[in-house]
């Protein structure tokens, strides 16, 4: 059975299968991400795996646990013939991030931030594993860490964010992005592009972002609650350096504007 699987998996588009469907119903299923580092089990799992003529569908359905924190996962991927793009949809539903940084060296970037969340894609993969594209929509609650706060962290009520990113040109488009927490609320737009060196490594980041209806109420780091109309903030990241350059920065508010540059 394992042989035909990879046959289907492995298939040139040259012949079909002789594989036509395979089955997994609530079976107990270890899972280790060679890429990211991710173990987790899954349990109870749905697995399915399609062939029609040449292409493959895969279809994925589980309560995954994972660092003893437990989310569900759904996939649905389809494998054209030959050396074609793999594409696909995943959703996640409680997704601890914690766990996460706990579970993987990769994600260690999260390891201090409390929030859940519920996320879904849309996805192509290019052939030699580099991400085509995605369509993203994530929803996420719990806290932000922020030490400047009295508190040293941002309550989040829900935290939305919604985009597209482009492998090929590296491009960032984050088309929604609203923030409800006890201390502030906010809406925001914008895109980023990514820059990469001679040997595939990221260099820096460039960020053109744009909010409104900004209100904070932040103890530590504004004496009183302020409130902006509109605030707009361009700014690159340089990796090496771990410096902030900023092109750009204007606040309006109710009977004022500012606006400047800093690095």
């Amino acid at each position: 059975i394992i042989k035909r699987i990879s046959d289907v998996i492995d298939s040139s588009g040259t012949e079909n299968s002789a594989l036509e469907s395979f089955a997994v119903q609530g079976a107990t299923v270890a899972i280790r991400d060679e890429v990211t580092g991710l173990h987790v089990v899954a349990a109870p799992t749905s697995l399915v795996m399609r062939s029609v003529k040449q292409v493959t569908g895969v279809s994925f359905n589980a309560d995954v646990e994972m660092s003893g924190k437990r989310s569900h996962v759904t996939a649905d991927v389809t494998v054209l013939p030959g050396r074609s793009a793999i594409s696909g949809t995943a959703a996640v539903t409680g997704l601890d991030l914690q766990a996460l940084a706990a579970n993987a060296a990769m994600f260690s970037g999260v390891k201090d931030v409390p929030l859940r969340a519920n996320a879904a894609a849309k996805f192509t993969v290019n052939p030699g594993g580099t991400l085509g594209s995605a369509d993203f929509n994530i929803v996420a609650a719990g806290q932000i860490p922020f030490a400047a706060m009295t508190d040293k962290a941002l309550h989040v009520k829900a935290l939305h964010l919604a985009g597209r990113y482009d492998g090929t040109a590296h491009h960032l488009a984050l088309t929604t992005a609203e923030l409800d927490a006890r201390e502030a609320r906010l809406t925001l737009g914008g895109s980023g592009d990514f820059f990469y060196d001679a040997a595939g490594a990221l260099d820096h980041v460039h960020a053109d972002l744009a909010a409104r209806d900004v209100t904070l109420n932040m103890p530590g780091v504004f004496k009183d609650k302020v409130a902006y109309q509109s605030l707009a903030l361009a700014a690159d990241y340089l990796t090496g350096p771990r410096q902030f350059n900023i092109t750009k920065l204007a606040v309006a508010g109710q009977g004022f504007a500012l606006g400047g540059t800093a690095s």
